[in-house]
């Protein structure tokens, strides 16, 4: 993630520290031991910051444009919404981000105006390679909504064997007389 402002502190701190042993060893004032470890330390330190899963979580809306919307309308509060009486495959999705190898979920926060019923309304999932490869899915129902017009939070865990270039998050509507909206899609880091 570009935002990384603590892993971008790491590097440059590790790197001036790094800079000032060797330019310390080149003189003679320390061991050329103390050149090795510091290279190392600010190598082991940034691989265990990056593992461990404190990456800061971040959030695509479509009011930003940073998730893609093929059909419905801004609702005024800054959230998408969209008519699920009409079939559409992908009718929001992006951001086509990269991410590195690990555990991740992604929280798609919606709200639906009826609980009436027990229709499939939405299929959520994340995609890689342009939605050839399907990373996790989940299909809602009206049931799964425990309130009309309540904001509530779907999770999808996945796991990326690879980095990968094209990361996506998609809703396709099945149909149902309903109205779905999103807020925004949430994407953490897990243990």
């Amino acid at each position: 993630m570009h935002e990384d402002y603590a892993a971008q502190f790491l590097v440059g701190a590790s790197s001036a520290a790094a800079s000032a042993v060797f330019n310390l060893a080149m003189t003679g004032q320390v061991n050329w031991l103390w050149v090795l470890l510091a290279f190392t330390a600010p190598f082991l330190v940034l691989r265990f910051y990056q593992r461990s899963g404190f990456l800061p979580f971040k959030k695509w809306c479509v009011r930003d444009n940073e998730l893609i919307a093929r059909t419905g309308q801004a609702t005024g509060y800054g959230a998408w919404e969209l008519d699920t009486s009409e079939r559409s495959h992908w009718a929001i999705h992006g951001p086509h981000k990269p991410l590195a190898r690990g555990k991740y979920r992604a929280t798609f926060r919606l709200k639906i105006n009826s609980t009436i019923g027990d229709e499939a309304v939405a299929d959520l999932d994340v995609a890689a390679r342009h939605g050839a490869k399907i990373l996790a899915l989940r299909t809602l129902t009206i049931q799964d909504f425990r309130r009309a017009d309540t904001y509530q939070d779907f999770p999808l865990d996945f796991y990326l064997l690879h980095d990968d270039n094209e990361i996506e998050f998609r809703i396709s509507t099945q149909g149902a007389q309903r109205r779905l909206v999103l807020d925004h899609v949430a994407l953490s880091r897990r243990l």
